[in-house]
């Protein structure tokens, strides 16, 4: 059986959001006893989360005309 292994979401990040991210995901399967099982597994979420966070901070900043300042106290 041939399976394609990965696949691409568009997904808003947060709640609310109509910016979709394009998230890659990889897709496992594994046969047991006749059943097959299919599960994913995203691609570094992490950098489409620090994407969608560096737009929204611009987005924040282009409205309020303030600084964004992050970093730890």
């Amino acid at each position: 059986m041939q399976v394609f292994e990965r696949f691409t979401l568009g997904l808003p990040v947060f709640d609310g959001s109509s910016n979709a991210y394009p998230l890659e995901a990889r897709l496992k399967y594994r046969e047991r006893e006749g059943k097959v099982t299919f599960w994913y597994e995203l691609i570094r979420p992490d950098r489409v989360f620090k994407s969608a966070v560096t737009d929204e901070l611009t987005r924040i900043k282009e409205i309020t005309g303030f600084p964004v300042i992050s970093g730890k106290p």
